[in-house]
């Protein structure tokens, strides 16, 4: 029992505050201050979902302003099969290299797909023998 006792009083005695007359919480030191504007040291964490999993049976989606990018041909394959979040692009180049969408309409090209949210089934337009 003594040997429960010392190890727990030592712990406790770490938790204490280390300045006399200290009364703040840890949680006190990490919050933004009352008037609204966040110190200096304060930072919102920053979330980067590229390339986490997503879709699957399971139906994990991704966060805003990303997709659930599908390997190329999969959506026809696997419907539930799982793919990866990607952020969509903001802008695409005016480039003419047809793709066939998971959804069955055809894109200029493969970033305009993705700015759609769509995965690719297949290179060209959607309706030849090799795509939808």
């Amino acid at each position: 029992m003594v040997r429960l006792i010392l190890p727990l009083a030592l712990l406790l005695a770490s938790c204490s505050p280390s300045t006399p007359g200290a009364t703040g919480s840890a949680s006190d030191a990490a919050a933004p201050p009352a008037g609204g504007g966040a110190p200096a040291s304060y930072a919102a964490p920053v979330i980067d979902a590229a390339g986490e999993a997503c879709g699957g049976i399971t139906g994990v989606m991704c966060p805003a302003n990303f997709y659930c990018e599908k390997p190329e041909g999969q959506c026809l394959e696997i419907l539930d099969g799982p793919g990866s979040c990607q952020r969509v692009p903001e802008a695409c180049p005016a480039e003419t290299r047809p793709v066939c969408g998971c959804n069955g309409a055809t894109y200029s090209n493969a970033c305009e797909a993705a700015q759609m949210g769509v995965s690719i089934v297949a290179q060209g337009e959607c309706g030849s023998t090799d795509t939808l």
